[in-house]
């Protein structure tokens, strides 16, 4: 669907097609819930890209493990006309070493794979 078309539809279809997509991309594993798709997005991008298995839902401080058993908590930013800022969200409990690594990536436009993987991923130690 285009700009073009969303903008001729009224507020209570866009919101619709917003739970219909939502509720698309977890039928089609591609999410794990039905909130914003970024964090889920990141994750399931440097899982592909690195080899990684993905934690249980709510897992507290990692997102994901890799055959050695090593933890990646993973950010994701999606990036707009609106808004270019780069900053992650919070990483919960940092003093409590949860992760081995660290994980991020900028998501832009419509169907955009990440930028820089799996460049973006950093040891704690440097």
């Amino acid at each position: 669907m285009r700009n073009e078309q969303l903008a001729s539809l009224n507020v209570g279809s866009v919101l619709d097609l917003f739970v219909a997509v939502a509720d698309d991309l977890k039928r089609r594993g591609i999410t794990r819930s039905t909130n914003n798709p970024v964090a889920d997005l990141a994750e399931l991008y440097f899982e592909q890209a690195l080899g990684l298995s993905r934690a249980p839902k709510s897992t507290k401080g990692y997102d994901a493990t890799d055959p050695e058993g090593r933890r990646y908590e993973i950010k994701g930013r999606r990036l707009t006309r609106d808004n270019l800022s780069r900053e992650l969200s919070a990483i919960r409990n940092i003093e409590g070493e949860h992760f081995d690594f660290l994980a991020g990536c900028s998501l832009r436009g419509e169907s955009d794979r990440p930028q820089g993987l799996p460049d973006t991923a950093r040891s704690r130690s440097g």
